[in-house]
């Protein structure tokens, strides 16, 4: 799924400043800023392998890499500016037509 963003200056030592997040797609949008990483709220597929399906209720999903890489323990209710800040970034990335709006989630598999 496109979510370009120009960082050639960054890539070839020309600005020290690439982009400060990655919209990540792997059958559910999800943002990834910082120490942080939010999915929004509905239907995930948990896990590697085997998956299994889960629904992450509003407003969603709040991870903190730096302690949790394995993203088991959602902080989300811990942390509601993150979440609101993160939510709000993920949907002006989506207005300007740089990433896919979120998926109907009546039509996820």
């Amino acid at each position: 799924m496109p979510d370009s963003l120009n960082v050639l200056p960054a890539l070839l030592g020309q600005s020290k400043t690439g982009r400060d997040h990655v919209v990540e797609y792997a059958n559910r949008i999800a943002l990834r800023q910082g120490q942080w990483k939010f999915i929004p709220p509905g239907p995930v597929q948990d896990q590697l392998g085997p998956w299994k399906q889960v629904t992450f209720a509003a407003p969603g999903a709040l991870f903190d890499l730096s302690t949790d890489p394995g993203e088991t323990n959602n902080v989300a209710a811990a942390h509601p500016e993150t979440v609101k800040e993160l939510s709000a970034k993920l949907a002006q990335i989506q207005q300007s037509g740089r990433t896919p709006p979120l998926a109907d989630p009546s039509a996820m598999p």
